[in-house]
């Protein structure tokens, strides 16, 4: 069995009504767990500018709520929320970068929520994903159990839809990727908590922003230092499809869209994109069926 393990801020109400449903029913019995890790301080950077273009920001109250809705429904779910100088982000920080404490990186994505999420875990094996990210199936896990088992691998990541192309290469993501926390302790932890060019970090300190490169960037640095190994499973068995918009949920049609994706119903225009196209989605007749 594995846990489950994302992280949501105040702007991901709408998102996570499809979201976590969806990976309870795509992964079943074989989920112990889904941790979700309320990020209660305030967006920065990009990242910011990115969700105030797309939807309204909502009180965080409102997160929880419909996490406590989700929770009602479904057991395995729970959730908490934590302050970056709390003790369990402090914990976090030396478990993970020997006491440097970066919460977000210079762009706005979050590191240390992404940590504390993996520690809080309890299986052995955990599935770390983006409350963004949808799924098809399950049946690529035994390969990264296998691989994580064998040594052969740190982190794995689940197939995209995109892997299934001819001449298609796969970088490093954190959109979704699996560990088994006690190998990668051991074997990669701590590492450096990896910064910006001397220039651009001194740009970003005379407007108040962090200096640290997204945590994607920095498993990269310690992939190319070989400090632990990588890989992302092939061919389209199971793909994973990212959802760029939180408006998107909005829509009549998101959830019929996902009962398809669930289904291996995936419409020819998407194929090629691993971000959710909704326009290769708006046939109602297609998605009647499944609302």
């Amino acid at each position: 069995m594995l846990s489950i393990a994302t992280n949501v801020t105040s702007w991901d109400c709408q998102i996570i009504r499809h979201t976590l449903p969806n990976w309870l029913r795509v992964f079943g019995s074989r989920v112990k767990e889904l941790f979700v890790l309320v990020d209660t301080t305030p967006l920065t950077g990009r990242i910011r500018e990115l969700r105030m273009s797309e939807t309204l920001a909502l009180p965080v109250t409102d997160v929880v709520g419909e996490l406590k809705c989700l929770a009602a429904r479904e057991t395995r779910i729970r959730f908490g929320s934590i302050d970056p100088l709390a003790p369990e982000a402090m914990a976090s920080a030396n478990h993970w970068f020997g006491g440097t404490r970066p919460w977000r990186c210079q762009a706005g994505t979050p590191i240390l929520p992404f940590c504390i999420g993996i520690d809080k875990a309890r299986s052995p094996h955990v599935l770390h994903a983006d409350c963004d990210m949808l799924f098809s199936n399950c049946e690529w896990l035994d390969r990264c159990q296998e691989l994580l088992d064998s040594g052969a691998a740190h982190l794995v990541e689940p197939p995209r839809l995109t892997a299934a192309l001819p001449g298609n290469r796969c970088d490093m993501s954190t959109r979704a990727f699996f560990l088994k926390p006690a190998t990668f302790s051991k074997d990669c932890l701590p590492m450096r908590a990896h910064q910006l060019d001397l220039p651009r970090r001194i740009h970003r300190r005379l407007h108040g922003r962090p200096t640290w490169l997204s945590l994607e960037q920095m498993l990269k640095v310690e992939t190319s230092y070989g400090q632990l190994r990588h890989t992302v499973l092939g061919g389209n068995n199971g793909p994973t499809m990212h959802v760029p918009m939180r408006a998107y949920a909005d829509s009549d049609l998101f959830g019929p869209m996902v009962r398809a994706f669930e289904s291996g119903v995936i419409p020819a225009d998407q194929l090629p994109d691993w971000n959710c196209r909704p326009s290769a989605w708006c046939n109602e007749n297609r998605l009647r069926k499944f609302s």
